[in-house]
C-alpha cells in the first residue's frame, strides 16, 4: 500500500489517506507507518479507530496530529482529554452504533464538555452504515448521544467542515452559499423529525440548484 497506493493516489490528487485501525484490521503500528508515508505524500490524515473495541489507537492518532479520529466507541477518558487537548475532531457516526446494536458508543458529552469537537457522520457503508440520509444521522446524533437540535446542526455543518479542513458549514457575508433548506417549524425540530426528506430546496453558490 505505501509503495503503490499512494503513489497513485497522490498522482490522482487525493486530499486524504485514511486507515481503519482496529484490533484484526490495522495496528497502531501499521496504521502510523501508513500515515506517516502519506503525509511524506502531500496527504492530510485522518483515521476511523476503536470502532467496535478499543485498539489504542487514538493516542497514536492524536501525536501524529491527523485532522478527525472517526467512531472511537470503545477509547478511555484519557483518550478524550487527549483529543479535546488537540486540534483533531471526533467524528462520531450514530448510525452505525444503531446498526450494529454497540454495547458502547463516543463519549460525545464528555468531550463536548472538554471543549472538543464533535461532527456527525453517516459512515455511509453496505456493511455497518446502510444509512445516507443525514437528516436520520442527526436524529441518531440526538437519541444516542443526547445532543441538542444546535449541536446537532453544528456536528454535520461546521464541525464536518473543520474536519475536512475546508472553509465551510456556516451562512456569513463572503461565505460559498450552499447550503439545503428543510421544511421545519422551528429550529428545535433539526434532528426530531425523521424518516423522510425534509429538503426543500438545494442552494449552490447562491442558486437555486434543486
Amino acid at each position: 500500500m505505501i509503495d503503490q497506493v499512494i503513489p497513485t493516489a497522490a498522482a490522482h490528487g487525493a486530499a486524504y489517506a485514511d486507515a481503519f485501525c482496529e484490533p484484526g484490521f490495522f495496528s497502531p503500528a501499521q496504521t502510523r507507518r501508513y500515515l506517516e508515508a502519506a503525509r511524506a505524500a502531500g496527504m492530510r490524515l485522518r483515521v476511523h479507530c476503536d470502532e467496535m473495541e478499543d485498539g489504542h489507537a487514538v493516542r497514536m492518532a492524536v501525536e501524529l496530529g491527523v485532522d478527525a479520529v472517526d467512531h472511537c466507541n470503545y477509547i478511555e477518558p484519557g483518550d478524550v482529554r487527549a483529543i479535546a487537548e488537540s486540534e483533531t475532531v471526533l467524528v462520531a457516526c450514530p448510525a452505525t452504533v444503531a446498526y450494529l446494536d454497540l454495547a458502547k458508543r463516543a463519549p460525545v458529552r464528555a468531550l463536548l464538555d472538554r471543549g472538543g469537537i464533535v461532527a456527525l457522520a453517516s459512515d455511509f457503508n453496505p456493511g455497518t452504515s446502510p444509512c445516507f440520509n443525514l437528516q436520520t444521522v442527526a436524529y441518531f446524533g440526538r437519541k444516542l448521544f443526547g445532543l441538542t437540535a444546535a449541536e446537532a446542526l453544528y456536528g454535520v455543518t461546521r464541525a464536518a467542515a473543520r474536519s475536512l479542513r475546508v472553509d465551510a458549514g456556516s451562512l456569513r457575508v463572503g461565505g460559498l452559499a450552499d447550503f439545503v433548506a428543510l421544511q421545519l417549524d422551528a429550529p428545535d425540530e433539526f434532528g426530531w423529525l425523521h424518516g423522510g426528506n425534509l429538503a426543500a430546496c438545494v442552494v449552490r453558490a447562491g442558486r437555486v440548484a434543486a
